[in-house]
């Protein structure tokens, strides 16, 4: 730590093509991370080599892995259409689903299949599963 308080000498774990939202660890020591801007989550190595990668029809925002076993990948998105029109996109928020082949840690919060939750009154966020 920097006299200042400020973090210092801070590794660099992977080198990402876009900012990194919402990040956890599978079993193996890799991470899936949320990749708001490109619309992915992406299963990445230290060192930045790419394992798999789940594409949205929306922005991906955070992952979880959970489930019985810890190998569901949930990914909550929703629409980005900026943030002055953030009134604009209420109700496009989901938490979407996928199997993949890597459980969580032992970590991993254990999440229910079917999640609901109430956002900004009426709009509700739904769990879909997705297809690779």
């Amino acid at each position: 730590m920097a006299a200042d308080g400020r973090l210092s000498s801070r590794p660099i774990w992977a080198e990402l093509p876009g900012p990194p939202d919402g990040i956890c660890f599978d079993s193996q020591g890799a991470i899936w991370y949320a990749d708001v801007l490109n619309g992915y989550c992406r299963r990445v190595l230290e060192g930045g080599e790419l394992l798999d990668e789940v594409k949205s029809d929306r922005r991906a925002f955070a992952c979880m892995l959970g489930g019985e076993d810890r190998s569901t990948l949930f990914i909550t998105t929703a629409l980005w259409l900026g943030m002055d029109k953030m009134n604009q996109m209420a109700g496009t928020g989901q938490i979407v689903s996928i199997e993949v082949t890597t459980a969580g840690t032992r970590l991993a919060v254990q999440l229910s299949a079917r999640v609901t939750m109430t956002l900004q009154g009426e709009a509700t966020c739904r769990t879909t599963a997705m297809r690779k």
